[in-house]
């Protein structure tokens, strides 16, 4: 567990000093200058270090206000992107059973605080554009 908390440590330390976090927040912005219904948030620890990052597409956001009662979550650990973080999508059950992603996650570590935000900020997604 200490060895495991230090390379969490050092993951963030080297994203953070290096050009990866501006990249990605970058890659986000501009998805969204050219789609406006694109949205997406960045989690930071309290010395402003990036946790993670999530974003939603028009039909996420609409799968999630449709069908996001019941949602579905896991975190995939392969190598899906280069800083190696896990990969979390909650998924809910279409009108027609079949599987629609409501959103699309990365967060530096598979922790119940990564779940619970990304999850969170689903939820405050959905009630912002009733709004």
């Amino acid at each position: 567990p200490i060895g495991a908390q230090w390379a969490r440590d050092l993951l963030k330390t080297v994203l953070n000093d290096g050009n990866d976090a501006e990249v990605i927040e970058l890659y986000l912005i501009k998805i969204q200058e050219k789609d406006p219904s694109f949205k997406f948030r960045i989690a930071r620890a309290d010395d402003g270090s990036v946790n993670g990052y999530i974003w939603q597409t028009a039909q996420m956001i609409a799968d999630w206000e449709d069908f996001g009662h019941t949602i579905f979550l896991d975190a995939m650990k392969r190598q899906l992107n280069s800083i190696h973080w896990p990969y979390f999508s909650p998924c809910v059950l279409d009108a027609f059973m079949k599987v629609a992603v409501a959103a699309e996650c990365m967060c530096c570590q598979e922790r119940i605080v990564a779940y619970a935000w990304y999850v969170f900020d689903c939820i405050s997604s959905f009630l912002a554009a009733k709004q």
